[in-house]
C-alpha cells in the first residue's frame, strides 16, 4: 500500500480570503507582489495542517496572461517571489525541507476551462518551456493542471519532462 501524501488545498481561495483584494484577472499575482507575506502565511498554514506537497502561486503568471493584462515586465519577479514564499514558509514551519515537495505550476496559458482559447501544441511549447525555466531551480516536481485541451497539456508535459523531474497531470 502506498503512502498518502497531502497536497495543499485551495491556495488561490485562501489568498483571496485573507487579502480582500478586488476582482482582477491577476489578483493572486498582485497580492503576491504587493503583500507576499500573505502567500507565505497561507503556505505555512497548509504545512502546519499536514500538507507535504506545496504548489507555487503562479497559476496566473503565464507570459500570455501577464502580457494580456499589462504585467509582462513582472513575469520573472512573480515566479521568483512565488518560489521564495514557499521556501520561507517551509523554513518557518519547522518541517524538514526533505519532507516537503514543492510543485511547479504549469496551468492553462490563456484561460481556465475555455478550450477554445487554449493554444495548440506548437503554440504552447515555447511558453511552457519559459515557465519551466523560471520555476525549475526552486521546485521538486511539475504539476500540469486544469487543462481543457490535450495539445496544451501535452506541450506542458513535454516541457517539464525535459528537466528529468517528476511530472503530474
Amino acid at each position: 500500500m502506498a503512502d498518502i501524501v497531502l497536497m495543499d488545498g485551495g491556495l488561490g481561495q485562501e489568498i483571496s480570503n485573507r487579502s480582500g483584494v478586488n476582482a482582477h484577472p491577476l489578483w493572486s499575482i498582485k497580492v503576491m507582489l504587493e503583500r507576499p507575506e500573505i502567500v507565505t502565511e497561507v503556505h505555512h498554514d497548509f504545512l502546519k495542517a499536514g500538507a507535504r506537497v506545496v504548489g507555487l502561486n503562479t497559476y496566473a503568471a503565464t507570459p500570455s496572461r501577464m502580457t494580456q493584462h499589462g504585467y509582462a515586465d513582472h513575469l520573472k519577479t512573480a515566479h521568483e517571489t512565488a518560489i521564495r514564499s514557499v521556501h520561507d514558509a517551509i523554513a518557518l514551519s519547522g518541517v524538514p525541507r526533505n519532507e516537503v515537495s514543492i510543485a511547479a505550476c504549469l496551468p492553462p496559458l490563456v484561460a481556465s476551462y475555455v478550450a477554445e482559447k487554449a493554444k495548440d501544441y506548437k503554440g504552447s511549447l515555447a511558453e511552457f518551456r519559459e515557465l519551466v525555466a523560471l520555476q525549475n531551480e526552486g521546485v521538486d516536481v511539475f504539476l500540469v493542471e486544469t487543462m481543457s485541451n490535450w495539445q496544451e497539456a501535452k506541450a506542458g508535459i513535454a516541457a517539464a519532462h525535459q528537466t528529468g523531474k517528476p511530472v503530474y497531470v
